[in-house]
């Protein structure tokens, strides 16, 4: 289990030079996007399975385009954060969203 962070400004989850330590999070690792003084904005076009996810900040955007994501100990949302699903993917449990974040559409925005 790791901790790895967001460091790829916009780019694809999968972009092994995005995360710090290098390589995208695993089952199990402990993720954190974070918009910081730039947007960060991170398209999973594949599956993933992560220990938790936090995206924090204004400006930090998770777009999920493949079929599925989750995040067996829970999605914390920072103020200004959002997790967006295109039509055909989904979330496991959206009961593991921290806070709990309406739903607008697609979308959840703390």
């Amino acid at each position: 289990m790791a901790s790895k962070r967001w460091v790829g400004g916009v780019a694809a989850w999968d972009t092994v030079a995005a995360w710090s330590p290098a390589g995208p999070p695993a089952a199990g690792d402990d993720a954190t996007i974070s918009g910081g003084p730039g947007a960060a904005s991170v398209l999973l076009s594949g599956t993933a399975t992560v220990g938790s996810l936090a995206l924090a900040g204004a400006g930090t955007l998770l777009e999920v385009a493949g079929p599925s994501f989750s995040a067996i100990n829970g999605i914390t949302l920072g103020i200004g954060a959002t997790l967006r699903f295109a039509s055909s993917s989904r979330l496991a449990d959206t009961r593991l969203i921290r806070p709990a974040a309406p739903c607008k559409g697609p979308s959840w925005t703390a």
